[in-house]
């Protein structure tokens, strides 16, 4: 029954999308965060099969842009030392993946709810995704403009990797980060009131005529591998901003119908066990009826990792402060609307 509510919801976002958004004229992504929630749900259901297939998510030019797994779900009883450690000892993981860190080898096998086979093929596939891509990286580098800042040129090497993988052309200064993981006035790591690190994502300055939208997926995948610690178990909290700025593209939800889909796919693959938190904001209120239909439809731990705070969510409005303060201080919101704002083109 729920695998075909699954699939009923599933099939009334895409449903939106084509007839909806694709009228939208203004950027409005209430129905799309709606769409990337019951998306990732949906990927995350246990199948029938027990063994993890992985299959290529392609487009026009046969480029590989995510990476499916079938059985990845989590199961908040693997997360006791004692019953982690024993299958982790497994002289199979030193045979498939000798490479892999101690912790790399937990977050995947708690990630595939203990499937010891489908883990290492799992992580295996991780890894063969890095050295590609760091094998890009290698030939581009030389040729990226870098700026000695690292979030910035992280950012930079991340699209020009993303676009030589997927066979476009790109002038990597000209295309507006997306996603950043900011510092404070200390040079401390901006974190939130349990101290996870932030990751920081505004859709609304993708811009899609430098870049295709599913190359800024893989570009966010590449730039959030880079952020992550393959020695550590660390967990980020994603802030999503889905408000548009002055003199940004701002691509309404059918525009980012792609990247949302790509985006899921990938970070439900490569990055097992790396998401503390994320709140998306500000929703306006008529979106809070499709969250409640959603957040119903969710397991327990996802449903718990997800924070929708409401507001006016115009180009002028100002964040939701009050409820962003039962999870962020207040000089981490000031920070974070300070940067979105210093972004716009025109700002009368």
């Amino acid at each position: 029954m729920i695998h075909q509510l699954g699939m009923l919801l599933l099939e009334v976002t895409r449903w939106v999308a084509s007839t909806v958004w694709a009228s939208a004229k203004y950027f409005d992504t209430s129905y799309l965060v709606a769409a990337f929630i019951v998306f990732w749900w949906y990927r995350r259901q246990p199948r029938r099969k027990t063994s993890s297939s992985f299959a290529g998510l392609h487009d026009s030019t046969g480029t590989v842009l995510s990476i499916l797994s079938d059985d990845l779900s989590y199961d908040s009883s693997l997360s006791d030392a004692s019953e982690v450690n024993q299958p982790l000892n497994d002289p199979l993981w030193d045979v498939k993946v000798p490479s892999a860190t101690p912790q790399e080898r937990q977050r995947f096998y708690i990630g595939t709810k203990g499937d010891l086979r489908s883990a290492i093929h799992n992580l295996q596939q991780y890894l063969e995704w890095k050295t590609k891509h760091k094998t890009l990286e290698w030939e581009i580098r030389s040729s990226v403009t870098l700026t000695g800042n690292q979030d910035i040129d992280d950012w930079r090497i991340a699209v020009a990797v993303a676009a030589k993988s997927c066979g476009e052309t790109v002038d990597v200064v000209q295309v507006p980060q997306m996603g950043t993981t900011h510092t404070m006035k200390n040079g401390e790591p901006m974190r939130d009131q349990e101290g996870n690190r932030i990751i920081h994502i505004i859709p609304g300055r993708m811009d899609d005529r430098l870049i295709s939208l599913r190359t800024y997926a893989l570009a966010s995948a590449l730039y959030m591998d880079r952020k992550m610690d393959p020695n550590s178990l660390e967990c980020m909290t994603v802030l999503i901003d889905v408000r548009g700025g002055l003199g940004w593209r701002n691509p309404n939800g059918a525009q980012l119908l792609p990247f949302i889909q790509s985006t899921s796919s990938l970070l439900l693959s490569l990055f097992p066990e790396r998401l503390a938190k994320c709140y998306v904001y500000p929703m306006p209120p008529s979106f809070e009826w499709v969250w409640k239909l959603v957040h119903r439809c969710l397991d327990p731990m996802t449903a718990e990792k997800i924070g929708v705070l409401t507001g006016p969510a115009t180009i002028h409005s100002p964040p939701p402060i009050e409820a962003m303060e039962a999870y962020l201080d207040a000089e981490v919101i000031e920070r974070l609307e300070a940067y979105r704002v210093s972004f716009f083109v025109n700002k009368k």
